[in-house]
């Protein structure tokens, strides 16, 4: 499976169409379903997985991502807003390393997938507007 070949997962096809908009914008290739019904029971080989969950109470296809990936996986979720808790509990498996919020879609979707595909992780500049000013202390 290329580095650069992404699994898009969305149940709204409007969504899986501005999800893999994003993702395609970076150079990746990618694979786009509406369910993980879709993938049946084999271990899922892609290196990234852009899942929208909808909101942080509907975890069926993240679920079965997680049991059906290997352990290098990276996992990207979109979901609407929820409370602390709720993101605090997606995070909690390894794989799961990037959570974007659905009001910021295509910037999301784009800046973590060039992120992760570059190998460039490093910095939060990319995730705010432009000319913001960023302090960083040490």
């Amino acid at each position: 499976m290329s580095r650069h070949r992404v699994l898009a997962i969305s149940r709204e096809r409007d969504q899986l169409r501005r999800i893999v908009q994003a993702l395609t914008d970076t150079g990746a290739e990618v694979d786009a379903i509406l369910s993980t019904e879709l993938i049946g029971s084999g271990q899922i080989g892609h290196r990234y997985v852009f899942i929208d969950i909808g909101n942080a109470r509907q975890g069926e296809d993240l679920e079965f991502v997680l049991k059906n990936s290997s352990e290098q996986t990276h996992v990207a979720i979109i979901t609407d807003d929820a409370p602390l808790g709720e993101f605090t509990n997606l995070l909690s498996d390894v794989r799961v390393n990037h959570i974007i919020s659905r009001e910021e879609l295509e910037h999301g979707v784009y800046v973590t997938a060039q992120k992760l595909l570059s190998g460039d992780i490093f910095g939060i500049e990319r995730y705010l507007p432009e000319g913001t000013d960023i302090h960083y202390v040490r």
